[in-house]
């Protein structure tokens, strides 16, 4: 089975997700048949290269959150962090900053065997110690922390031999359904948006090598964690005779409240303008 998250370095629900999904990982009896990968999802672009920001300034300037509600909205997630051993966890009193050298990083660490490695090594560092994991210096340093050869590691991060397989990552997981990080596919089939418990991710991961029926745990969306999202999903066209276009990824059973949705948002449209409902009752809305 194999078990893809993607995820944002700074994001605190991304840094929390991972370790829940560990946490499953480890106390699933069929772990060792499990394949984890690391995918980037960056969500920093638009912040200057080479400045970085206090989390207070970025929280108020992306997302209009400041005073006590920015001071709510971390201290939870520090206080979930550390309820489930993740300590120290720090979010609030940290920094931020353009983060697409730091995912070229992560995926020239991949390319060489280290990508589990090398974004345990990234969340400790920035989450558990509050380094900076920014510029071309700090990334060497943590490359040679898991033993990458420096000079190749800065050729590599200088001629920008990863930018376009970070941007590929990312345009993949926006075709299977993701609107923000962490986003999590098990085995290519089941979509999970967001921080998901790791009870959940037990259930999902049983439920994909056949163990156990399906039953969609209940979370709430976020973008990086700060606000509920709506999970919007992408699926195939219909031409002009209602059938669908081939599309290059398979349609993903997403976790949405407590009834799975397949269908793409094109057909959910097409049903409602012709009145037909799902078994619960509903009217199928896009």
């Amino acid at each position: 089975m194999k078990i893809e998250i993607w995820a944002e370095i700074t994001c605190p629900w991304c840094g929390l997700g991972s370790h829940r999904l560990d946490r499953a990982v480890e106390r699933f009896e069929h772990g060792d048949e499990v394949e984890v990968v690391h995918h980037s999802f960056p969500l920093s672009s638009s912040f200057p290269v080479d400045e970085t920001f206090s989390v207070r300034d970025a929280l108020l300037r992306r997302h209009g959150i400041g005073g006590s509600q920015a001071e709510a909205s971390t201290r939870r997630i520090e206080a979930l962090a550390e309820a489930e051993g993740l300590t120290p966890y720090q979010v609030l009193d940290n920094l931020v900053a353009n983060t697409d050298l730091a995912h070229e990083f992560l995926a020239h660490a991949s390319a060489e065997g280290k990508n589990r490695e090398a974004w345990d090594t990234i969340f400790r560092a920035y989450f558990g110690q509050a380094r900076p994991v920014f510029s071309m210096d700090d990334l060497l340093d943590l490359g040679q922390e898991i033993t990458l050869d420096r000079e190749s590691t800065r050729q590599a991060l200088t001629e920008h031999r990863y930018q376009r397989q970070v941007s590929d990552d990312a345009a993949r997981a926006q075709r299977l359904g993701a609107t923000g990080a962490p986003f999590i596919v098990i085995d290519g089939r089941y979509g999970i948006p967001g921080a998901q418990d790791s009870d959940g991710l037990l259930r999902r991961a049983a439920h994909g090598l056949g163990r156990l029926p399906p039953a969609p745990p209940r979370h709430r969306r976020r973008r990086c964690g700060l606000r509920p999202r709506r999970l919007r999903r992408s699926g195939p066209q219909l031409t002009s005779t209602g059938h669908p276009r081939s599309a290059p990824d398979p349609p993903l059973i997403v976790s949405k409240g407590r009834l799975p949705h397949v269908l793409p948002a094109a057909h959910r449209r097409l049903l409602a303008r012709r009145g037909i409902r799902l078994p619960s009752g509903r009217p199928v809305l896009p």
